[in-house]
């Protein structure tokens, strides 16, 4: 979320586990993704703040407790799925499901023109996601570090403890980019958000 909110050229709003902000403030967040009721009061006060976008994580607990209920999404990211949040969900395929409702649900019910499923394809969950996405008709868009197919792919990386450098594939675009930011999943973050800001046109 922070990668894509700095790639953002308009007024954003971020909302994620590490706070929320918008050009005009940041504060502590309650969780990653807040209640519905206080998710509606953000939102409304990044729109006072002259945000034109938002950019948010949302989490399987805020999915399974409906809390996104109502927001129409341009673009939904699938990034992985791990063993981080078994103390909620009883067994994966739980957690999978919940996360699938992003894509199956609300994001096939937004009323915005266009939009994407952008998915990992280096995660078997987000290859699976992609077969059900195609299922119901939304345009998909993958990325991945190990498959050369993929919309969004790293043709070289150099990792370091203290920089990465890489040169992308992104859609028709060839990019070079150099970061501070570590690690073969760090690379993965960002093939996501240039992935969505360029299909955004951003």
């Amino acid at each position: 979320s922070h990668i894509l909110e700095a790639l953002l050229e308009e007024p954003t709003g971020r909302i994620g586990t590490t706070g929320l902000s918008c050009p005009k403030w940041q504060r502590q967040a309650s969780m990653t993704t807040p209640g519905a009721i206080e998710l509606q009061s953000i939102l409304k006060e990044f729109v006072e703040a002259g945000c034109t976008n938002t950019v948010m994580e949302v989490s399987s607990h805020g999915l399974d407790q409906e809390r996104v209920t109502g927001i129409d999404f341009d673009a939904a990211v699938f990034t992985n799925l791990s063993l981080d949040h078994l103390d909620y969900h009883p067994t994966m395929e739980d957690y999978f499901a919940a996360k699938a409702k992003l894509f199956g649900e609300h994001l096939l019910k937004s009323k915005k023109s266009k939009k994407w499923a952008i998915l990992n394809q280096d995660d078997t969950y987000g290859q699976k996601l992609q077969s059900m996405c195609q299922l119901l008709n939304l345009e998909t868009l993958s990325f991945a570090i190990g498959h050369p197919e993929a919309d969004a792919r790293v043709l070289e990386a150099d990792y370091s403890p203290i920089a990465t450098h890489a040169k992308l594939q992104i859609l028709d675009k060839t990019r070079f980019i150099e970061t501070n930011l570590v690690g073969r999943h760090q690379l993965s973050n960002i093939l996501a958000a240039l992935l969505v800001a360029e299909a955004a046109g951003k």
